[in-house]
């Protein structure tokens, strides 16, 4: 981990250039790029080297809260989730249970890479699940353990050996509210409506609870119990109103409850994906082609959320 570690902290160190424009956003993709070649040529070989004399990755000694990582995957990316999971394993901050849900649908025969299945020696949890598509990363691991601190991350993403802590730091200072890595802030126009999602403020580094502030799940986000409002379960609303987006969903879940949302200052730009990691096609349709935005709509329409309270603080 201390290639990767070193990797990341000079990345997160470098200025998030958002505010130059197109140019800056440019400029922020090309200093990923560059990291993420970097990440690649190194990493996955260090790891392979490592995979089977790492010890266990989840905690053994009893505390007052259980915090469980929560994630899923689906057949394109299973021959490289292993990297994820190993960067999950090596936190600084154990977690209690790590646990991956997969579609028993996309995996009829249940047959994985031994790569992944070697991981469960370390503490990893292979469940099936119905399809719930993203919304699996959180779903079943909420309903099962109502009483746990649910930390959800990607199974795509390189993570350094703090992404964990700095949840658990963060919700330390403020236990009533969900406490994430990356968020983006909501933005309203002078009607007070709000603007369409690739329009909001994104990587936003506020320190303060807050309605405004969309959690993503994929660079961690943690979630207290309770912090969501029931229908958060309700499965034939998802696949109806927000099949493809986990994190609009439970941001607006997380409204309704009157829960807010809060991030800080360590991790300033977009997480770095894993190899060849199988993710535009989502990224295309749920903010290129505006498929956050429809989704959105749905959930506040059906809901009758009224955003008022939010546009007023922005």
């Amino acid at each position: 981990m201390k290639t990767l570690n070193f990797l990341y902290r000079t990345y997160f160190l470098l200025p998030n250039f958002d505010f130059l424009g197109k140019f800056g956003k440019g400029m922020n993709r090309a200093i990923g790029i560059s990291f993420k070649k970097l990440m690649d040529a190194t990493i996955p070989g260090q790891f392979k080297k490592l995979h089977l004399q790492g010890g266990s990755g989840i905690n053994k000694v009893i505390r007052e809260k259980d915090f469980i990582v929560s994630l899923t995957s689906f057949p394109a990316r299973i021959d490289d989730i292993w990297i994820t999971i190993e960067c999950i394993l090596q936190q600084r901050f154990k977690p209690d249970k790590v646990i991956l849900w997969l579609a028993e649908e996309q995996f009829p025969n249940k047959k994985l890479p031994s790569g992944l299945t070697q991981l469960k020696k370390r503490g990893l949890e292979i469940r099936f699940c119905d399809d719930l598509k993203a919304h699996k990363k959180y779903y079943y691991t909420m309903k099962e353990f109502p009483n746990s601190y649910v930390i959800t991350l990607d199974d795509d993403l390189y993570y350094d050996d703090t992404i964990i802590e700095n949840l658990v730091k963060m919700h330390e200072e403020n236990p009533e509210v969900i406490v994430t890595n990356r968020a983006h802030l909501m933005k309203f126009n002078k009607q007070a409506e709000l603007k369409k999602y690739r329009n909001w403020q994104h990587n936003v580094v506020e320190k303060h609870p807050s309605h405004a502030l969309l959690q993503t799940g994929g660079a961690g986000t943690l979630f207290p119990p309770n912090s969501l409002d029931m229908e958060v379960f309700n499965k034939e609303k998802i696949k109806e109103l927000c099949p493809l987006a986990d994190d609009i969903w439970l941001k607006l879940m997380a409204y309704k409850k009157g829960t807010k949302v809060m991030t800080n200052t360590k991790y300033n730009k977009d997480p770095l994906t894993i190899l060849q990691s199988q993710n535009e096609k989502l990224v295309s349709h749920n903010v290129l082609t505006g498929g956050n935005d429809s989704q959105l709509k749905n959930v506040i329409e059906h809901y009758n959320l009224d955003l008022l309270i939010i546009s007023k603080t922005n």
